[in-house]
């Protein structure tokens, strides 16, 4: 018995799936040690897009990922080889945070 392979619909299929998969999922390393050791510097992560977000998607202790705009580069704390920003959220509207000093 010949296996009877389509080809061209094994081929389209996968590439409907990785250019569905792109327009939801991206990967990136996080190019800073301020995660850690939650994420270590230099890992390889896999994101979910967000493009638009509601009142309830972002809670507090999620992790995000930030793409910088060129503004950022204009301050101190920001530089050119910067291509991602990685950090947990710490507060949300009508969240109370309170800061020490140890």
């Amino acid at each position: 018995m010949t296996l009877n392979i389509q080809w061209d619909k094994i081929i389209c299929l996968c590439l409907v799936v990785i250019v569905f998969l792109s327009l939801f999922i991206n990967t990136g390393i996080v190019p800073t040690e301020s995660m850690d050791p939650t994420i270590k510097m230099n890992s390889r992560i896999w994101y979910k897009r967000l493009t638009l977000p509601t009142i309830n998607s972002i809670n507090v202790d999620d992790i995000i990922v930030i793409h910088p705009t060129e503004a950022f580069y204009n301050h101190e704390f920001g530089d050119s080889e910067t291509k991602l920003l990685v950090k947990r959220v710490v507060g949300v509207p009508v969240s109370v945070i309170h800061a020490f000093t140890t």
